[in-house]
């Protein structure tokens, strides 16, 4: 028989293990969530290179400086309409197009423009990566009821998707 002494000492100790396993489970979570946030979250530039071309380091001479930031890419699949304006430099904005499902097509022999559907994705010749991963990007080739069509702009920075019909 247990006395009322031992029975609490060891429902405390399992309290204790199961907290612990509580508390483990939660900061390898908060480990892996703050991996993340800083690879999204790192500062990308555009300012030049610490090193030359012989691997010498350049000498500082000025501070980072706020327009040398730039963004995340943004990699346009097909998928129902998202799209967001985005301030730039000089209170100016950009169109960033994340998912469309349609196309301005463009035929040349008729010069008749027209909005078509995106029936599916063929191919992207910027990447082995977009293509597998079907990135819309200037050059891709998407299938439509017209036939295929090769995108002309530049959808992450334009904000829509215009294209012209291939033979």
């Amino acid at each position: 028989m247990e006395s009322e002494w031992e029975k609490n000492y060891f429902t405390l100790i399992n309290h204790n293990l199961d907290n612990n396993k509580k508390i483990l489970k939660i900061s390898s979570i908060n480990t892996f969530i703050s991996k993340i946030l800083r690879m999204i979250i790192m500062a990308r530039t555009h300012a030049r290179s610490k090193r030359k071309y012989t691997s010498k380091k350049y000498k500082h001479f000025r501070k980072k400086r706020k327009r040398e930031l730039s963004r995340p890419t943004i990699n346009p699949v097909i998928g129902p309409e998202k799209r967001k304006k985005q301030r730039t430099l000089g209170g100016n904005f950009k169109l960033r197009l994340f998912s469309t499902q349609e196309i301005n097509v463009t035929d040349i022999s008729t010069n008749k423009t027209s909005r078509i559907r995106i029936l599916g994705f063929e191919s992207n010749a910027a990447s082995k990566d977009f293509n597998r991963r079907h990135v819309l990007t200037k050059g891709a080739i998407v299938e439509t009821e017209l036939g295929n069509v090769r995108v002309t702009s530049r959808p992450g920075q334009h904000g829509i998707l215009n294209g012209v019909l291939l033979g």
